[in-house]
């Protein structure tokens, strides 16, 4: 995923957390104030939960602000050995340019174009599936769990599926999106696949490489780079796929072997 989606996702999240500590915090002073004859033990229990959401927020505010300015550091410096000329001649003639650069591909409009097409369809496909087991097992667990009616629990169940499908869909083929302004261009290194300019990093900062795939999807093949990354309940993962242009098939086993060997 395109690593500025990411980081506004966590800031989104920071302000989130912040607002609702914030809250706490108000509610738990005017608790302790204004009721302590009733409740003011409440308000001593909402006092330091609001300052642990406050620390939360604030603390992955700050993590966004690292993540970026290391997204752009690491972004400038691939562009700059891009750029950089090699013997004379500006490395925009060669493929690589050194060992951070595994790849670097350039492909026709017509090339991203059916790759992208490909792509509606692949995410289409899981993001259905995702939506129907979303549903079915939040309808089920607000059923039974809360006591919800058959009809509400699966129409909730089914607005969230419908929402999160939609965000992960939408957010995947950004990471992906050409503009039309230059040549579509992907450029591969051991951390992160520069894509159109789309930074997406696949190690690093709670980020770390699952596997490496080379998939023949009919049309054209593939590099699948699968990455993991730890949340609140548990592991979870997200694929980085990249079209694979024509006579470059032996060029993508070995950046699949150079990653692999990195993991290890």
């Amino acid at each position: 995923m395109d690593q500025k989606i990411r980081t506004a996702g966590w800031r989104v999240t920071g302000i989130a957390v912040i607002f609702c500590g914030l809250l706490s915090f108000l509610l738990s002073i005017w608790v302790i104030l204004s009721k302590p004859a009733e409740i003011w033990w409440l308000g001593l229990i909402l006092l330091p939960c609001s300052i642990v959401l406050l620390y939360s927020g604030v603390k992955t505010l700050y993590s966004a602000k690292k993540e970026k300015q290391l997204s752009d550091e690491e972004q400038k410096r691939i562009l700059d050995q891009v750029q950089k000329p090699v013997n004379g001649v500006t490395s925009s003639t060669i493929e690589a340019t050194d060992k951070i650069i595994l790849a670097r591909w350039m492909y026709s409009v017509d090339e991203w174009k059916q790759f992208i097409n490909g792509e509606r369809k692949e995410r289409k496909t899981s993001v259905i599936i995702e939506i129907i087991l979303i549903t079915v097992l939040a309808g089920f667990l607000l059923h039974y769990n809360r006591d919800v009616s058959w009809p509400l629990s699966f129409s909730i169940s089914l607005f969230v599926a419908l929402l999160i499908g939609w965000l992960r869909y939408r957010f995947t083929l950004k990471s992906v999106s050409f503009s039309g302004k230059k040549m579509p261009e992907v450029i591969i290194t051991p951390d992160a696949v520069l894509v159109n300019g789309h930074f997406n990093r696949f190690y690093g900062n709670n980020l770390w490489l699952g596997k490496v795939d080379v998939k023949d999807t009919g049309k054209m093949n593939v590099l699948e780079i699968t990455y993991c990354w730890l949340t609140r309940t548990g592991e979870t993962s997200e694929e980085i796929r990249i079209p694979i242009p024509k006579g470059k098939i032996r060029e993508a086993i070995e950046v699949q072997e150079k990653l692999m060997a990195e993991k290890k």
